[in-house]
């Protein structure tokens, strides 16, 4: 079996794994729409990747419908992983701290990587990413900071908005750090402000 032929076997076994668990196939992505939050799953193949060996890891991601139509004015139907408001890699799910990637080569044995995935995503990944689709779970996310891709400054203008909708106890306080936190730098924040009065 050719190594291609291999990275087709991986992903159709995987596709069959990622339905089970209750995602669809879109493109390079697997969804799992769950109302306003839905879970991500992309592949991304390594620029070193050759006939020989591919190298490949996975990001996973959330799409907040309430952040897409407050920044955007649309909620998109087919997620890329760029459109996430939360995004990790695998290797960082579960208290890692590793950039995990895997290879495709002449020697590895399919069912061994397909086994050793399965598991990282039923142990490590899914729970996790379950929890924050649930409701209001992406708040309480950026409500304790936990380890994702968005700076600061991000963290603060996504809670906004987050606890303005869902009218948390907490949206004044968070509010004031994010004014704190512009003014500090000089960040103008008066249209975020302005677009958070018509949030209901």
């Amino acid at each position: 079996m050719s190594i291609s032929d291999k990275y087709k076997e991986l992903e159709s076994q995987l596709a069959q794994y990622f339905k089970e668990q209750g995602f669809e196939k879109h493109r390079s992505n697997y969804l799992l729409r769950n109302g306003e939050c839905n879970g991500v799953i992309n592949i991304q193949k390594s620029k070193v990747s050759t006939k020989e060996l591919i190298k490949f890891t996975y990001n996973i991601g959330v799409y907040s419908t309430v952040l897409a139509n407050f920044y955007n004015g649309f909620v998109k139907e087919d997620i890329a992983i760029d459109d996430c408001h939360w995004i990790k890699r695998i290797g960082l799910f579960n208290n890692g701290n590793k950039d995990l990637w895997f290879e495709i080569n002449t020697q590895i044995t399919m069912d061994s990587l397909v086994k050793s995935l399965k598991y990282i995503f039923s142990k490590n990944v899914l729970p996790e990413l379950k929890e924050i689709l649930k409701a209001n779970g992406l708040l309480a996310t950026w409500v304790e900071n936990k380890n994702t891709n968005v700076t600061e400054f991000e963290r603060l203008l996504n809670l906004t908005v987050l606890m303005t909708k869902a009218n948390h106890p907490d949206k004044e306080k968070a509010m004031s750090e994010l004014m704190a936190y512009a003014k500090s730098r000089k960040i103008s924040i008066e249209l975020h402000l302005q677009k958070l009065n018509g949030v209901i």
